[in-house]
């Protein structure tokens, strides 16, 4: 059921986007690849979580509505995770490493050119939890989405350079708003990413041809 409703979203959103491509002829538009690393903390009322590292990557979308002005959304599987210390049977510490697979889509204001900041709420869906357990006594991973809520909600705030050949690098700081917690603890995550991405031009055009392909409908002329 949870695989069929992320491919709801997606086909969703692709349409969106695809929808925008053939209706906005104004600005420039271009789409993208972002991949980079992760840094996530896991704030609680309950136990002290350490950092862990992961790795975010995906497909991005923005539309220059000015020189120094644009919108963009990302589309980007991500990483996150914590690690603390359980006891077990004998009552020996035993380090657990939490992994929480999300589907992050931002909506971001952008404002800069060379240099640039970018604004926005973002929203994560949760595809997988896993825990793995270092001791040689407990064996392997397993799954388990029965901790964590589907959806986390937040704000990101980024710096970023946009370099030649459409490249760019781009500092983000997740702010989670939202309890992930389906227990009596809160949970809140925080995250940082660090994002290389490369960016094509997009024509306007293009849109209208891939919605009637796709979708055997016709977009408003431009």
């Amino acid at each position: 059921m949870r695989k069929i409703y992320v491919m709801k979203i997606i086909k969703f959103l692709m349409f969106i986007s695809l929808l925008f491509i053939g209706e906005l002829s104004f600005g420039q538009q271009r789409i993208g690849v972002l991949v980079g690393p992760t840094i996530t903390h896991i704030s609680s009322d309950f136990a002290k979580y350490n950092v862990r590292v992961g790795f975010s990557a995906g497909l991005s979308y923005t539309i220059f509505m000015g020189h120094f002005f644009s919108i963009s959304t990302n589309i980007c599987y991500e990483r996150k995770g914590f690690g603390y210390q359980i006891m077990d049977s004998v009552g020996r510490g035993v380090r657990e490493i939490n992994k929480l697979d999300y589907l992050v889509i931002p909506a971001l204001i952008r404002f800069g050119h060379n240099i640039f900041v970018t604004f926005g709420p973002y929203m994560g869906l949760l595809l997988n939890h896993s825990k793995e357990y270092k001791d040689p006594n407990i064996s392997g991973t397993q799954n388990s989405n029965k901790v964590f809520k589907t959806i986390d909600a937040g704000l990101t705030v980024g710096l970023g350079v946009q370099l030649l050949r459409g490249f760019s690098i781009e500092a983000r700081n997740n702010i989670g708003l939202s309890d992930i917690s389906k227990l009596q603890e809160i949970n809140k995550t925080y995250s940082g990413n660090l994002l290389f991405g490369i960016t094509f031009n997009v024509n306007p055009g293009s849109g209208k041809k891939i919605l009637k392909n796709m979708y055997n409908i016709d977009a408003p002329p431009i």
